[in-house]
């Protein structure tokens, strides 16, 4: 059993099965939502990927999972929402260290 989880679209994540990443596929933020919630309740991973695609929608959960031992960290894929991504690590990282990055 692996304690890494990857949650995204079946062509992203496929590739991460032989490398004993646990692949989770979410064809929507709706599924992504419940596989993370389930994942988080589950206590066997210690981080998570999820694709960007997916991540855009789901702030609010993501940062929620701040507050738990799982790190959950969002993976970037050909669906964009990468500014949005990069704006989310920017505030995590200052609200670590005090200070821009």
């Amino acid at each position: 059993m692996s304690e890494i989880a990857i949650i995204g679209d079946s062509d992203i994540i496929s590739v991460f099965a032989p490398l004993g990443i646990d692949v989770h596929h979410a064809p929507s933020p709706e599924r992504a939502r419940e596989v993370l919630t389930s994942l988080i309740k589950g206590r066997r991973h210690k981080i998570i990927f999820i694709t960007a695609g997916l991540a855009v929608h789901m702030m609010a959960e993501l940062q929620a999972t701040e507050a738990s031992d799982v790190v959950v960290v969002p993976l970037p894929d050909h669906t964009g929402g990468g500014e949005v991504l990069e704006e989310e690590m920017k505030r995590i990282a200052r609200e670590a260290i005090g200070m821009e990055v």
